[in-house]
């Protein structure tokens, strides 16, 4: 491949990674089927994840599979294949795959005992879990390594073991943006623990609620509240809203900020109670502040799901 090309199909490929971030998966896929014809390994990983993106998990085992007949020491593809097929539950073929990326030259052999140590734990074998977690020391790793390794002492009833360590992960006051995803699944662990260990619903749906500092629309959190609401029905709606919370002039805030525009995705049976999920999210300032409900649409009618919130976006903060 001449040095033009090469840089054309790399561009390309960056922009198929891009999209996958941004959850174009369709235009993802049409990129990674450029890069095929093109001959470029990214190709596979980038059409792989799109799959994954789009809920099509047996086509991203497909796709990766002919991409390593033609590129073996992928190792990337090699770990990705273990992933998919480890959530697929083919467990004995997930572990093959993580032993053939390790075969490969130039990998990055701590994060396939990472990924290992995860099959280990889906597979309820958490001693081998915290034997394999000793093998890392990457920096880049470690908040990966502590949230498997509380896993696995959950696993094993350690509770106080694993409080012991969320707690100490989640002391430091700051983490960076990449990180927040992590760390709110640690705090969701850690309430996970603490409803064991006999804290009452409230203390840690309080914990949780706060936790969410994160990680706003962190999933394992977002459904920590929901189990402990246990909330069905027949006849609840799974609506679509924007609101529109405004700072009082009295609030120490209001220098800063005026207000904010804030997405929720909310399973509810009315909009009464759909408020008052959305009212805990946001204590904070409709305490004292004016809430409205600006926009709101039905996305699905009937829904059987707990009730709850499913999706937070990120507060818009205007300040005039």
């Amino acid at each position: 491949m001449d040095e033009l090309k090469q840089k054309r199909v790399e561009k390309l490929a960056e922009e198929g990674f891009a999209k996958l971030r941004e959850g174009e998966f369709e235009e993802a896929l049409a990129i990674s089927d450029e890069l095929q014809v093109a001959r470029y390994s990214a190709a596979f990983d980038i059409g792989a994840q799109a799959y994954v993106g789009l809920c099509k998990l047996d086509e991203a085992v497909d796709l990766l599979q002919k991409g390593l007949m033609h590129a073996p020491q992928a190792w990337p593809n090699w770990q990705l294949l273990g992933n998919i097929l480890s959530d697929l539950n083919k467990f004995e073929q997930a572990n093959n795959a993580y032993e053939s990326a390790l075969k490969c030259n130039d990998v990055w052999d701590e994060s396939i005992y990472l990924n290992q140590a995860i099959l280990s734990n889906r597979t309820n074998k958490y001693a081998e879990a915290i034997n394999i977690l000793k093998k890392i020391e990457s920096d880049e790793l470690h908040l990966h390594k502590i949230e498997t390794n509380i896993s696995a002492f959950i696993g094993l009833n350690m509770l106080d073991d694993a409080a012991a360590l969320a707690n100490q992960t989640l002391s430091i006051e700051e983490y960076p943006e990449e990180d927040e995803e992590v760390i709110g699944r640690i705090a969701a662990q850690l309430g996970k623990v603490y409803l064991t260990q006999g804290k009452s619903n409230k203390e840690v749906k309080e914990f949780a609620l706060h936790s969410l500092s994160y990680s706003s629309c962190n999933g394992m959190l977002l459904a920590l509240i929901r189990d402990i609401d246990n909330k069905y029905s027949d006849n609840a709606n799974y609506y679509r809203v924007l609101i529109h919370c405004i700072v009082p002039a009295t609030s120490p805030d209001y220098e800063d900020v005026k207000g904010y525009y804030c997405n929720y995705d909310v399973i509810a049976e009315t909009t009464d109670e759909l408020l008052k999920f959305i009212c805990e999210f946001e204590n904070d300032v409709v305490q004292d502040g004016t809430f409205i409900i600006d926009e709101i649409e039905i996305l699905e009618e009937n829904s059987k799901d707990p009730h709850g919130v499913y999706y937070r976006s990120g507060r818009a903060f205007y300040e005039e």
